[in-house]
């Protein structure tokens, strides 16, 4: 798991396997003396507290792009990390490469209506993610953004929660319609095994 905000989180993953999610992520935020060396089978990944927010915004949006190529890691989580629309658009971008990821949490950020298209063009393309919390933005993103959130959530059938404060009730239903089905299919493939 990899986090940003809060404690200092580290999170253990095959480096072996995953040298280029090293070399990227190394490459984008500077991990100083105290993040250690990766040991032959774990890398530790420091994206917390003072190390992101001391991380310039183009070192963080690289962290956040080298989701694209990860391989390991199922659940990012940058809660109150102090994300804005460009963080949000390396994250779309991501998500549209990422077959891994399984749970995104960027919850309490600063991502409004260019930002959440952004996400939704990314889940449109991503066949991995399950679940994904955007509730508690510093502002509200505009109607035109909740709707290609609501239809890329519709046009994913592997979600089945997304947590967001969607002020328009076309896209609050549109949303809860898609991953109720969503679940629906998969308690359906439950009961076929």
């Amino acid at each position: 798991q990899i986090a940003a905000g809060g404690s200092v989180e580290y999170g253990a993953v095959g480096a072996a396997k995953h040298a280029e999610l090293t070399g990227q992520i190394c490459a984008n935020i500077k991990l100083g003396a105290e993040s250690g060396a990766p040991s032959a089978d774990a890398m530790y990944c420091v994206t917390a507290s003072q190390l992101w927010r001391a991380a310039t915004e183009e070192e963080q949006v690289g962290v956040i792009a080298a989701f694209g190529a990860n391989r390991a890691i199922e659940c990012a989580e940058m809660v109150n990390a102090g994300l804005t629309d460009a963080h949000a658009r390396a994250w779309g971008e991501a998500l549209s490469a990422n077959s891994t990821l399984t749970s995104l949490n960027l919850e309490s950020n600063g991502i409004h209506s260019a930002g959440v298209e952004a996400i939704a063009a990314g889940i449109a393309a991503n066949t991995s993610l399950r679940q994904l919390k955007l509730a508690n933005q510093q502002q509200p993103a505009s109607q035109a953004a909740e709707l290609a959130l609501a239809r890329a959530i519709e046009g994913n059938s592997k979600l089945i929660s997304v947590t967001v404060d969607l002020r328009s009730a076309q896209a609050r239903e549109l949303s809860q319609r898609a991953l109720l089905a969503n679940v629906d299919r998969l308690r359906a493939r439950r009961r076929e095994l």
